[in-house]
């Protein structure tokens, strides 16, 4: 398989990234996913890893900021078969990384990687050479599939998946650009106070918990989680408490009545 999957931001390429990558571990071989930031690499193995690693899957970050002893074992991983799947950006493509059976390469943003990056992941010195996902974000002309990418399967996700908040576009004169950048900093401005109101909502119900007999701190951690957050509060009734398996009818009543006193 050599193939371009095309879809806007929020339509699930991550997802079929993740499935494939599952399905390449499922049959016996390795799988990697280079992304060209570190900040979007790192964001793809938080996710992945948390739905994968309760499959079984072990996976590795690798990635140019860690220190050598990290890199070397992450590559050790890699290189003996115990990391399944390889997440991180080029150091994916170092030298000293040497994959063990690497069935499957996926490169997100591939259209921020030369065509040798591209290749390097996938290698050419293989006996049996993996087979390539690409994703990208970016649109790409009928006509520029067909003559640059004519190598490729192109697919393309047309729609997002159902209950996404529908985006609008505006064009906005230049004269406003004030108004645009006042905008800007209001929104900006709500989001720090809901995020900060958010944390101090968390440290609250931590606390309100101290006084609750038969309570340790890992339960604690999933109590705050559970009703952490200003609006995750107000939505958090007595049933959700109650549907803790671990925590008896009593005590559930007891850390809603005291945390919302």
């Amino acid at each position: 398989m050599q193939r371009l999957v095309q879809g806007d931001v929020g339509s699930g390429k991550t997802v079929i990234a993740a499935l494939a990558a599952a399905r390449a571990i499922e049959s016996g071989w390795q799988a990697a996913l280079m992304a060209p930031t570190e900040l979007l690499a790192e964001q793809h193995f938080g996710r992945i890893a948390e739905w994968l690693t309760p499959l079984g899957v072990r996976t590795t970050w690798l990635a140019g900021r860690l220190g050598a002893a990290a890199k070397r074992a992450a590559q050790q991983l890699v290189s003996s078969g115990t990391a399944q799947l390889a997440i991180g950006t080029h150091a994916l493509i170092q030298d000293a990384v040497n994959y063990d059976r690497l069935g499957l390469a996926i490169v997100d943003e591939q259209h921020r990687f030369g065509v040798a990056q591209r290749l390097a992941l996938r290698g050419s010195d293989r006996a049996l050479l993996p087979h390539m996902l690409m994703l990208s974000a970016t649109p790409i002309p009928r006509t520029l599939a067909m003559s640059f990418l004519a190598d490729l399967d192109v697919s393309v996700i047309d729609e997002l998946p159902p209950g996404r908040t529908p985006i609008r576009t505006r064009l906005i004169s230049n004269a406003r650009r004030h108004d645009v950048l006042a905008r800007i900093r209001d929104e900006a401005h709500r989001f720090a106070n809901t995020f900060h109101g958010e944390r101090r909502s968390k440290r609250m119900v931590a606390s309100s918990l101290d006084g609750i007999p038969g309570l340790g701190e890992a339960r604690k951690k999933q109590l705050t989680k559970a009703m952490g957050g200003v609006n995750a509060v107000k939505r958090a009734a007595l049933e959700e408490l109650q549907a803790l398996s671990f925590l008896p009818d009593a005590v559930a009543q007891a850390v809603y009545d005291k945390y919302h006193s």
